[in-house]
This record gives C-alpha cells, structure tokens and sequence, in this order.
C-alpha cells in the first residue's frame, strides 16, 4: 500500500504567508515578506527575505536559507535539527537564544554565554530577536556574505 506525503509548497511570494502539515513537509521558497510554517509529521524549509520567521516542526528538521531578517527569527524542531543559513548576519544585531545537543555558529562581537549545548547574548549589540531550539539534532547557523 502506498501512502502519499502530504507537501505544501508556496514559491515567490511576497506579503504574509502561513503553511501548516499535520502529514508531511513544508517547503516555502523565495518569500518577500512573513513567514509562519509548521509541520508534525515532516520538515519545514523556507527561503527568501523576510522580516519575520517562525518556523517548527514536531517530526522532521528545520531548514532556513534567510537573504535577510529584520523582524524575528523564531526555529524550533522535536524531531531533528535546526540549519540557518543568514545572509549579511555579521553585520546585524542580534539577541541570540539558542539550544540544542550541540550548536555550531560563529560568533563576532559577541557578548554573553556560550556553551557546546546553548547560545545565549548579543551579537553587535542586540537587536532581531533570534530563538532555536532543536530536541532532536544539533543547530548549525552560518553567517554568509
């Protein structure tokens, strides 16, 4: 017996969009705008630049792919890990809180605790709101150019 995934994908969007999958993944792609999408039974990945972003699943990982943020930044993930990657990220202003089994990020003009398991402080002086937390995996957040 074959069972279909249930996917919700929205590509090139711009405005406010919210996606939520009791049964599969959600893929939200080159978003202009707020975002909000949640799965329970796969992994939620959304690209594109936004001002705000919350994104959690309760069965899979959280995938982030941000050209920009200036909002919030809110990923949570029970059944995986969480991968950030944030373009510009070194020059912005962020309150980091950020926890899992293991957290990779490179931290400049940092201010605040950081452990092998939690991120908590300012990077440049705070500013965008920026919470993580996976149960299931580690958390990777990369700053790029």
């Amino acid at each position: 017996m074959k069972t279909q995934m249930n996917l919700k994908k929205y590509t090139l969007t711009h405005g406010n969009v919210y996606a939520h999958s009791s049964g599969g993944s959600v893929n939200l792609s080159n978003i202009h705008g707020n975002a909000e999408a949640s799965s329970s039974g796969g992994g939620v990945t959304v690209t594109g630049e936004c001002g705000y972003v919350k994104a959690t699943s309760s069965g899979g990982p959280v995938k982030v792919d941000l050209g920009s943020i200036s909002k919030e930044l809110y990923l949570r993930s029970s059944g995986g890990g969480v991968d950030a990657i944030i373009r510009n990220g070194y020059k912005l202003g962020l309150n980091l809180d950020l926890s899992s089994d293991h957290v990779n990020i490179d931290l400049r003009n940092f201010s605040g605790k950081s452990e092998k398991n939690r991120v908590n402080g300012t990077m440049n002086g705070g500013g965008i709101p920026v919470y993580m937390h996976a149960s299931g995996g580690n958390i990777n957040v990369r700053f790029e150019d």
